[in-house]
């Protein structure tokens, strides 16, 4: 476990995939393949841009469709502001305030990205966490 405090708020987060509880687990990496394959900022647009200009110029029809299916995804969650980096950090996190979160659903991980928001945690924190259990995922 680690406790990050951002903005006087206290966030305890699972620090290990090890130490994740099944569900939670199904829950981060189910986000997680969002997030790679998908993903819900304009990064991850202009990448699908960039695929379907290649599949298109090597005249390969079947994966620019998929492509423009995951770009117009990424799209619709982007729009939706749907964010699957916080997500994957909600479905990471235990307590915040000392406040208990179990509700794994995408509901569930939406209220606690709202609550989340409210520690005005910034991008960089965010990203900086989620690089640190990434690494330790790929390390497993």
């Amino acid at each position: 476990m680690k406790v990050l405090t951002v903005n006087g708020s206290k966030i305890e987060l699972f620090y290990s995939i090890d130490e994740l509880p099944m569900t939670r687990y199904q829950a981060m990496q189910k986000q997680l393949l969002q997030d790679v394959y998908v993903g819900s900022d304009f990064a991850a647009i202009s990448k699908h841009f960039n695929k379907l200009d290649f599949y298109l110029q090597n005249k390969k029809i079947a994966e620019a469709q998929q492509e423009r299916m995951n770009m117009h995804n990424g799209m619709y969650m982007q729009l939706n502001e749907y964010n699957t980096s916080m997500r994957i950090m909600c479905a990471m996190i235990k307590k915040i305030d000392g406040k208990e979160f179990n509700d794994l659903t995408d509901e569930g991980l939406d209220r606690v990205s709202g609550i989340l928001g409210k520690t005005e945690i910034t991008k960089g924190e965010l990203e900086q966490y989620l690089a640190e259990v990434k690494k330790k995922l790929t390390l497993s």
